[in-house]
C-alpha cells in the first residue's frame, strides 16, 4: 500500500498494457496553469498517450484532482469528426 498523499489512480489494465499508464513521478509534471504564459507552439509535452490513430499530449497535470491539460488528435489531423445520424 502506498503512503503517498496523492490519490491512487486505477491501473485496471496495467498487465495487458505492459507499462504504467500514469507517469512516475507525477510530481515532475508542471501543475495546471504553470505554463499558461508560454505560447502553445512552445509548450513542452511531458507525456504522450496513444491508441490506434488517437493521440493525447499532456503538458500540465494536477494530481489532487487528476486533471490534465494538453492536446488531442482523435485520428484526423485536420480535427474533423464524422458524425453519422
Amino acid at each position: 500500500m502506498s503512503t503517498s498523499s496523492q490519490p491512487q489512480l486505477p491501473e485496471q489494465h496495467r498487465q495487458r498494457r505492459g507499462n504504467d499508464l500514469y507517469p512516475s513521478p507525477v510530481d515532475a509534471l508542471p501543475r495546471l496553469y504553470a505554463t499558461e504564459h508560454i505560447a502553445a507552439p512552445d509548450k513542452l509535452v511531458a507525456v504522450h498517450y496513444f491508441i490506434g490513430s488517437c493521440d493525447w499530449w499532456i503538458c500540465e497535470y494536477e494530481p489532487e484532482t487528476c486533471t490534465a491539460y494538453g492536446y488531442t488528435c482523435l485520428g484526423d489531423p485536420d480535427g474533423r469528426i464524422a458524425v453519422e445520424s
